[in-house]
């Protein structure tokens, strides 16, 4: 795999989901973690976690991503606060309520919209292009694209990247692994002939 992408890959595994609370909220382990760091804030701006003092409130304690990357703890350290994104993604519908907040949040980098969990949000789960759900993206990508905040999405075909792209997007998510799996395997065996029994 080639190195960006596996990067890219990882970056995304760290994603904070920065809809309003509530009890389906859940949060990355990684940043759950260093929210148990921090016991005694009221409240710490997730996209901050994600970077060292003076840029953020990240604490000390990177074992897990130096070898994973090849780096030694060092170089790891130096490199961190440069080349990790804090990203956020809008899957509720009550993120449109304070969406200018959300995008003003101190660190962060990106924010993906996820269409499939905010139509679901919206009681019109699996109708990503129902006229409700597409207004309701247009509303966060106005927001979105106003702010210092890069404007990420999924785009399913290439034709919708490129739609995508027109409207602002900066980051598109192509696939997901079960998605770019199934692709791959229809693709692989695409034309193979069945032997009727």
């Amino acid at each position: 795999m080639h190195a960006g992408l596996k990067q890219f890959l990882m970056l995304l595994q760290i994603v904070v989901q920065l809809a309003p609370p509530s009890p389906q909220r859940r949060v990355s382990s990684s940043l759950e973690n260093r929210y148990l760091t921090h016991p005694n804030r009221v409240v710490v701006s997730p996209a901050n976690l994600q970077r060292y003092p003076p840029f953020g409130e990240r604490c000390w304690g990177p074992f897990y991503a130096p070898p994973r990357w090849g780096l030694s703890m060092r170089e790891y350290l130096d490199r961190a606060d440069a080349e990790v994104l804090a990203i956020g993604t809008i899957e509720h519908i009550d993120a449109i309520k304070s969406i200018s907040e959300i995008v003003s949040t101190p660190g962060l980098d990106l924010v993906f919209i996820g269409p499939g969990d905010l139509a679901t949000s919206m009681g019109l789960k699996g109708e990503t292009e129902h006229p409700e759900v597409l207004a309701a993206i247009t509303a966060l990508e106005e927001s979105i694209r106003d702010s210092p905040v890069i404007l990420g999405g999924v785009a399913t075909t290439p034709d919708r990247a490129n739609e995508m792209i027109a409207r602002g997007y900066q980051a598109l998510v192509v696939g997901f692994d079960w998605s770019l799996l199934q692709r791959g395997i229809m693709s692989a065996v695409q034309g193979v002939k069945r032997v009727e029994s």
